[in-house]
């Protein structure tokens, strides 16, 4: 009898650069090479080992599932912002013939992943951090905000389980939640702009969560948070449960378990 092959639970990242198809053969060489050293120095600043990730690629972007011991913390807190450092720090250098500003949307995520076959990661969970980076909020929120250099956009689960409950930033309160429709499931997630206030962003309410499925939610000194629609669905489309305690989440199968513990600089 073969033996299942059980997922494991892992962060997730993707990242596509805006506006790649619009650039010459030259100036998407450079973009290549660009998101390539970005993504290096944002995790070697942020003390994430990136060669330890399991990458798949494309011509504008990168979809990587992360080992231990790196978390969703270390993404979502010292990573991203290094990257938005490393951002500014590119874009205001402008050398070279085919020099083009890069732009990027990243969106994160955790959960039971499979092994990587030849063609890629397999499960929802793949799926979904995929739909989050093309969401059309997130490309409305770059179009509306020409200034900004990083859109990031996170799944409930991470914005439920990990920002709002306290741990590391940004805060709750600098996210906005977003409807994301795929092409069979429609999910939710938050989405913040490093250098702009998303809830003043009146282009984005075609993507507000419908009233009915949205509660308030507040925490004592930290003034209001963004909405909280799904709660209850979330799990029950993605197919499992996972819970916190003590800084650690647990999934309901009992079989898997994945620590919070923050390994930036």
């Amino acid at each position: 009898m073969t033996e299942a092959v059980m997922p494991e639970y892992r962060a997730m990242i993707s990242g596509d650069i805006e506006d790649y198809s619009s650039r010459n053969a030259g100036e998407q060489a450079v973009l290549q090479t660009a998101l390539a050293n970005l993504l290096d120095t944002a995790a070697r600043e942020a003390g994430i080992e990136r060669p330890r990730w399991s990458r798949q690629v494309s011509g504008d972007g990168e979809f990587s599932v992360l080992t231990e011991p790196a978390s969703v913390l270390d993404l979502a807190d010292s990573f991203v912002r290094e990257l938005d450092v490393a951002l500014a720090v590119y874009n205001r250098r402008q050398y070279g013939d085919n020099w083009t500003r890069v732009r990027l949307r990243v969106a994160l995520h955790v959960g039971p992943v499979l092994p990587a076959t030849p063609m890629g990661r397999p499960g929802p969970h793949a799926v979904q951090v995929n739909r989050l980076v093309d969401a059309p909020a997130a490309r409305e929120a770059m179009r509306v905000c020409p200034a900004a250099d990083l859109a990031v956009i996170v799944s409930d689960r991470v914005f439920d389980d990990y920002l709002s409950q306290g741990y590391g930033h940004p805060r709750p309160v600098r996210f906005r939640p977003v409807t994301v429709q795929g092409k069979k499931q429609r999910f939710l997630a938050y989405l913040y702009l490093p250098n702009a206030d998303v809830h003043e962003l009146r282009e984005l309410d075609v993507f507000d969560p419908p009233a009915d499925e949205t509660s308030p939610i507040q925490k004592d000194g930290d003034g209001p948070r963004p909405p909280k629609p799904f709660g209850a669905a979330r799990d029950v489309i993605m197919g499992d449960q996972n819970r916190v305690k003590n800084g650690n989440v647990y999934t309901s199968r009992g079989d898997m378990h994945f620590g919070t513990g923050h390994g930036g600089r």
